[in-house]
């Protein structure tokens, strides 16, 4: 064993001492920012109509070119991520490391998704990456790519498709129709966190009316509602910070920890309990936009797994037509459980408290509104796991690349506590019971004094009357 660790030692100063290396990590915190921009950039190319295949707009050379640009950057990421667990010096717990790459391979081989392997050389590859430095590389590619994308399906470039002729919903030059929206909130949550103060009167009425324009251009509620919720939040944590001050408190930590867990154990149920034909349930379902429904389809259908299954989704690309067959599951929790199994949703959802527990800590109010958006909106859209929506998961990748050490502390501290408790509670227990006994004792020996003196005084007295003395048999009875 000692000769693998110095063979490993050995290993890696011979790569600190390749030039290519050394500049690397000198310049680590620009690289990183550079491939985080390259990253989110083409990946964000790949949800635009010209890319979606099927659409009447497609275009295969543009698509090609960013396919292949994504996957030189997914290899670039692989490298970061290998130098990231190798030389560098942040600390990780080796435990951790090992679990989340273990459930990666079985939940790749099983599944055939590649999701969560780009979500875990995401995490890796990242965590040296400062959070303030990555937000801002969130704001600038979330900011860039809703603008371009906007600007050229005006000009008709990216053409604007509308995909749902009832409810007249536009996809503004995107692939989906509710993408626009749903970037808007998660670049909400990046200015949120990145540049709160930016965020005066005039900004926030600005954001509200771009809020109302994209609700009625694309008819996405739920997004549209929790657009609104958190600019309300935003203006009163900056006109009133001190009504915030509920959120130190550790019961709004503990819940802010189990909300995620409460509502994939809700969406589970309601999922479970739904019959079809039924009056509330068909109600409930219809204010829902049928995600009971597909998410109970999808599950009669494929069932639940320990580490995955391969699952066609159908019916969610910008091919879709009103007889289509649909079949797609957009709540987060359910998604994850019924396409990547139980140990990654066991996973995620651990992920997912202590990240908001971190937060209470520390008490980032920002973080955890954000947080309390995140989880809410994952209830009914799936883009928890995304990291080219959520920029929260960088948070994840500094939080679980070095994962649970504050956590290891609290148990070793805690157990610690208990053993000095128990230990003190047992010494108090014991000089009680010989203070008890001494007690016990000394009572023993009072009782005897006064019994002798109680046969003393019951003995017949003898006459003092010649000396003047007290007769006490006399005063005894």
């Amino acid at each position: 064993m000692h000769t693998v660790s110095q063979s490993f030692s050995l290993f890696r100063e011979r790569l600190r001492a390749n030039r290519l290396i050394a500049y690397s990590l000198r310049h680590s915190s620009l690289l990183l920012e550079l491939l985080l921009t390259f990253f989110l950039f083409t990946s964000w190319m790949g949800f635009v109509i010209v890319s979606a295949q099927g659409a009447a707009s497609y275009s295969r050379g543009f698509d090609l070119f960013f396919t292949i640009l994504r996957y030189g950057g997914y290899v670039l990421m692989l490298g970061a991520a290998l130098l990231s667990l190798t030389l560098s010096k942040r600390r990780q717990n080796p435990i951790v490391v090992w679990t989340v790459l273990i459930v990666s391979v079985l939940v790749f081989l099983f599944s055939r998704s590649t999701e969560f392997a780009i979500l875990t050389l995401y995490l890796f590859a990242f965590r040296s990456l400062s959070l303030r430095r990555g937000l801002r590389v969130y704001l600038l590619v979330l900011t860039t790519v809703l603008g371009l994308v906007l600007a050229l399906s005006v000009l008709h470039v990216f053409p604007d498709v509308i995909m749902d002729t009832e409810r007249s919903r536009h996809a503004l030059g995107f692939a989906w129709v509710s993408t626009a929206p749903v970037l808007f909130l998660f670049l909400l949550i990046a200015l949120l966190l990145c540049d709160l103060r930016a965020l005066n009167t005039t900004a926030l009425m600005a954001l509200a009316g771009m809020s109302v324009l994209f609700y009625f251009l694309t008819d996405t509620r739920f997004a549209f509602l929790l657009s609104l919720l958190l600019l309300i939040l935003i203006g009163l944590l900056q006109s009133h910070p001190a009504w915030f001050s509920f959120m130190h408190k550790r019961w709004f930590g503990i819940c802010l920890a189990l909300l995620p867990v409460v509502l994939a154990i809700v969406a589970l149920g309601l999922m479970l309990a739904y019959t079809p034909g039924q009056p509330f349930w068909e109600s409930l379902n219809g204010l829902l936009s049928g995600r009971l429904a597909n998410a109970r389809t999808a599950f009669d259908q494929y069932g639940l797994s320990l580490a995955g299954k391969h699952i066609v989704w159908q019916g969610n690309g910008p091919a879709t037509t009103a007889g289509d067959t649909y079949l797609y599951v957009d709540c987060s929790y359910l998604n994850i459980l019924l396409n990547f199994g139980v140990l990654e949703w066991l996973l995620v959802l651990g992920c997912c408290s202590c990240i908001a527990w971190q937060a209470y800590r520390k008490k980032n109010v920002p973080l955890m509104i954000a947080l309390f958006i995140v989880y809410c909106f994952s209830f009914n859209e799936v883009r928890l796991l995304n990291p080219v929506f959520n920029p929260l998961l960088l948070y994840a990748s500094h939080l679980l690349s070095q994962p649970f050490s504050h956590l290891s502390r609290w148990f070793a501290s805690h157990f610690k506590t208990r053993r000095k408790t128990a230990r003190a509670a047992h010494t108090s227990v014991h000089e009680a019971s010989e203070d008890a006994f001494e007690a016990d004792g000394h009572s023993e020996k009072i009782r005897k004094v006064s019994s002798k003196a109680t046969l003393r005084s019951s003995r017949p007295a003898a006459s003092t009357a010649g000396k003047g003395g007290p007769t006490y048999g006399a005063f005894s009875s």
